[in-house]
């Protein structure tokens, strides 16, 4: 019986932890953060209410990229971050030992995941 009600408080934790708005944990420069989806932008969990990284990608309008002499292009997400949100990028390592890339904020420290902003951004790019 008691083997029964332990399967019971697993399966039922680990249903709740699939229905939580966390959906990543990555480590950057020694240091665990979690991220949540927000607006199918990956931001990182104390970005719930205010933060720079959200409100300064919502305010994105439509850009044109300026070429620059480089021996390779650089991604959206990252000309993006640089160039027009103002921050830096950052690399980091998910649980399941993917490198992730965020552009960084130190103003507040918040972060929101390059795939996740180039998705959003490329739809005010002017070609």
């Amino acid at each position: 019986m008691k083997n029964n009600y332990f399967i019971i408080l697993l399966f039922t934790s680990f249903s709740f932890q699939c229905f939580s708005s966390e959906n990543m944990v990555v480590k950057i420069a020694g240091k665990h953060y979690s991220f949540i989806q927000r607006e199918q932008l990956l931001v990182n969990k104390d970005c719930k209410r205010k933060c720079i990284a959200f409100e300064r990608t919502l305010k994105i309008s439509k850009f044109k990229r300026k070429e620059e002499k480089q021996l390779f292009e650089m991604p959206i997400g990252s000309y993006v971050c640089k160039n027009i949100l103002m921050g830096s990028s950052v690399l980091g390592v998910s649980s399941n030992k993917d490198m992730k890339a965020f552009c960084y904020f130190v103003e507040d420290n918040s972060m929101i995941e390059l795939n996740s902003l180039a998705k959003y951004a490329e739809k005010f790019l002017n070609k």
